[in-house]
């Protein structure tokens, strides 16, 4: 797991929200949410990162921090 997946999956359980509804809050399917905590795939699109955000009442710069330590490209 990465440092991403580490942050989504620990809030997400904070919050007590299961991956389906941080999917659908955030407007991704539950499996690329599955994959991002898993640390198969990166947050590769700020945009979707920043959604992700939102939907687990994060700071935006603190996930995609994590996003760009974790090897996201911009672009």
């Amino acid at each position: 797991m990465n440092e991403l997946g580490e942050m989504l999956r620990a809030r997400r359980d904070e919050l007590g929200l299961t991956q389906t509804e941080v999917a659908e809050l955030a407007g991704i399917s539950n499996s690329f949410l599955s994959q991002l905590e898993s640390g198969v795939r990166r947050g590769n699109n700020v945009r979707t990162v920043a959604r992700l955000a939102g939907a687990l009442k994060l700071r935006v710069d603190d996930v995609v921090g994590a996003s760009i330590r974790g090897g996201m490209h911009r672009g």
